[in-house]
């Protein structure tokens, strides 16, 4: 599977062995979860390599742009997993959906933590 970061085109050689079943969304500390497979620890290290953890701020048109790749690629994902669910299509839809989920949280300069003074 060919997965593009940045610019950079990588291979990925990946199996699945699980799925998370936590109720309420993946919690993205790795080290916190011990329910993650292979294709998520993967696609999880490479957004951190390139853009830092979530909690490390961005510009928020940078966030927009990449959150709106991640929505689109979220529907192309979709799509393609339900005209033929084999495993290539599902790690697919694995890595879209992390990406989806990534950019959604990630910080912006401009975002006010809880309890800062406005």
């Amino acid at each position: 599977m060919w997965v593009m970061f940045g610019g950079i085109q990588r291979s990925l050689q990946l199996t699945v062995d699980s799925t998370t079943s936590k109720k309420g969304g993946i919690n993205m500390n790795k080290n916190k979860n011990k329910n993650w497979n292979e294709v998520e620890e993967t696609i999880l290290d490479l957004l951190e390599q390139e853009y830092g953890t979530v909690h490390v701020p961005v510009d928020t048109p940078f966030r927009h742009k990449k959150r709106l790749g991640a929505t689109a690629a979220l529907g192309k994902a979709n799509a393609n997993y339900l005209d033929n669910p084999n495993h290539i299509n599902y790690n697919m839809m694995l890595t879209a959906m992390l990406a989806y989920q990534y950019w959604t949280q990630k910080t912006t300069f401009n975002e006010h933590k809880y309890g800062e003074d406005f």
